[in-house]
């Protein structure tokens, strides 16, 4: 969900409502339903109470507070995951200084592993982001291709993952240390590191692919074949450029052209469908 999508309480959980009900009698399944509700600047959902930013988390005792009454919050309208928090390390000159927890590795893990444990007490998903992050990058990262040297510090994603989240978004940034062509999400060279460091199991999710820098170095096959083929579970098309339904339309064109394994894909579909079996409607 986007700002476009949220108008007010009312219309927001009838919208989310309604999905539901289309999803379960056409698949038999729920929706993951998402936002990024990460507080302070980036409160999709601004009608909320509760929008601490990270930065303003001190202790453990409050970013669990904080993770279950967001959380509860958000379950109340309908949505069952939240994209947040924010675990990238940054400097003051980062163009996502403002997200983050602006702390150090360690405090950072830490208070992201009560807002993850807040957040599934209240029945909703996590996904931390964004691996291995944009620390390092001025300008943002959503309007050209970074590159850097090499892949930051990790080690706060190592702790968040003691709070199990669902989900592990990756950024799309080219990390010439892993892969000096491919951005983070396209690369299976990145992805296995995600892979022997994080989790081998954890969902991977990207961030969103659906951006002119990426639509001017890939063609719209390689932008879903590659990130599939490398390890990427799920895949987000914001609709900013390229529309939910040309990428769906366009992975099964490549499904049926036999660009993919079907086990591999197969596998895939079962862990997020067990996933949703975790869901309470």
């Amino acid at each position: 969900l986007f700002s476009k999508n949220i108008g007010n309480p009312t219309q927001l959980k009838k919208l989310t409502q309604d999905l539901q009900n289309l999803s379960v009698a056409e698949t038999g399944l729920p929706l993951l339903i998402a936002v990024d509700q990460e507080g302070g600047p980036i409160s999709l959902v601004g009608f909320t109470k509760e929008k601490t930013p990270q930065s303003e988390i001190d202790n453990t005792d409050e970013a669990y507070r904080i993770g279950q009454t967001r959380g509860a919050e958000l379950k109340e309208l309908g949505i069952n995951l939240n994209l947040a928090p924010v675990l990238d390390i940054t400097s003051q000159s980062d163009f996502l200084f403002n997200r983050s927890f602006q702390k150090n590795p360690e405090e950072t893990g830490i208070l992201a592993k009560s807002l993850i444990e807040g957040q599934k007490t209240a029945g909703i998903f996590t996904a931390v982001k964004h691996f291995p992050g944009y620390g390092g990058i001025s300008f943002n990262p959503e309007s050209s291709l970074a590159e850097l040297d090499n892949a930051p510090e990790i080690s706060q994603f190592k702790k968040a993952m003691e709070a199990s989240p669902e989900f592990v978004m990756t950024s799309n940034v080219i990390y010439k240390n892993l892969d000096r062509n491919l951005p983070f999400t396209f690369s299976p060279t990145a992805i296995k590191f995600l892979k022997d460091n994080l989790n081998q199991d954890v969902l991977i999710i990207s961030d969103d692919l659906a951006q002119n820098y990426l639509l001017a170095k890939f063609t719209l096959r390689d932008i879903i074949l590659k990130p599939v083929r490398a390890g990427t579970d799920v895949l987000i098309f914001s609709g900013w450029q390229i529309s939910p339904a040309q990428g769906l339309k366009t992975f099964y064109e490549l499904f049926r052209q036999g660009e993919f394994s079907q086990a591999e894909i197969n596998g895939k579909i079962l862990k997020i469908i067990q996933l949703k079996q975790k869901l309470s409607l």
